[in-house]
């Protein structure tokens, strides 16, 4: 007689597997590293020639009389030698200008009152129907499976007992394998996206509540962590033209763009 393999459900599903080793990839890229200058859009800025991400880097300069001064300025992970054809000619953009400016803009929109409610209520409203769209199709693929699953099972009874040869039945298997496959991968993805679509929670916004208070009071009051902490909450991600020099920023407080004077090269 054939053996013939059953698989047995796993303790740990696949796809809570990929989806752990995927998330502790992410977060080992995420993990905060010590840093000897203070670049205030670190992991929030790419470059709108490439799309790559730029990172802050501080140089020491020379002024016309002689003075030594550091320059900061973000630079594109793709402008270096080693991309060959494919590098990204960009040029360094001033560091110390885009932060001000950035946080400028993020200080004003934090404290109207009118764009920073508006903004929490468009916020939950939108992590809600996200959240219900991904949850459904779950289901739904989830219940295909169960019935992919049951479909095996009766494949596996005609073959068990004579009624379907052995090549059909290894051929329904495959078909349905392949469904099951195509369903895991969709399944994985979607599950990553419910981390996409996280909307800020109360603690999180007694928190913006409370720097607002603080920031109301005076720019200085926010210390350079409490504004790198701001600017994750209220999810910012920008995008430096280093040709029109024009600054796009986007996030949980609307869009905004501005430009960003003076040139990167000056000091």
């Amino acid at each position: 007689a054939d053996w013939i393999a059953v698989e047995v459900e796993p303790i740990v599903t696949v796809e809570l597997f990929e989806l752990t080793q995927h998330r502790l990839e992410a977060n080992s890229k995420k993990r905060p590293r010590p840093l000897q200058y203070q670049y205030l859009l670190r992991g929030h800025i790419r470059c709108a020639r490439c799309g790559a991400s730029m990172s802050g880097q501080t140089s020491r300069r020379v002024r016309s009389d002689g003075s030594i001064y550091q320059y900061q300025y973000y630079r594109c992970h793709k402008n270096w030698p080693d991309y060959g054809s494919n590098r990204c000619h960009a040029p360094n953009a001033n560091g110390k200008v885009i932060d001000q400016a950035v946080w400028t803009w993020v200080k004003d929109q934090l404290l109207d009152d009118d764009t920073f409610l508006k903004s929490l209520t468009a916020d939950r409203a939108e992590a809600r129907r996200a959240h219900q769209i991904i949850t459904d199709t779950l289901a739904t693929l989830g219940a295909q499976d169960q019935k992919a699953q049951a479909k095996l099972g009766r494949f596996l009874d005609l073959y068990g007992s004579g009624d379907m040869d052995k090549p059909t039945f290894l051929a329904k298997r495959g078909e349905i394998d392949r469904e099951l496959a195509v369903r895991q991968q969709e399944r994985i993805e979607l599950t990553a996206q419910l981390d996409t679509y996280r909307t800020i929670t109360e603690d999180q916004e007694a928190q913006l509540r409370e720097y607002r208070k603080d920031i109301g009071r005076g720019a200085a009051s926010a210390s350079f962590d409490e504004k790198v902490e701001i600017l994750r909450l209220l999810r910012i991600e920008c995008i430096f033209n280093d040709r029109t020099k024009e600054l796009a920023i986007t996030g949980l407080l609307g869009e905004g763009q501005m430009i960003c004077e003076p040139p990167p090269e000056s000091g």
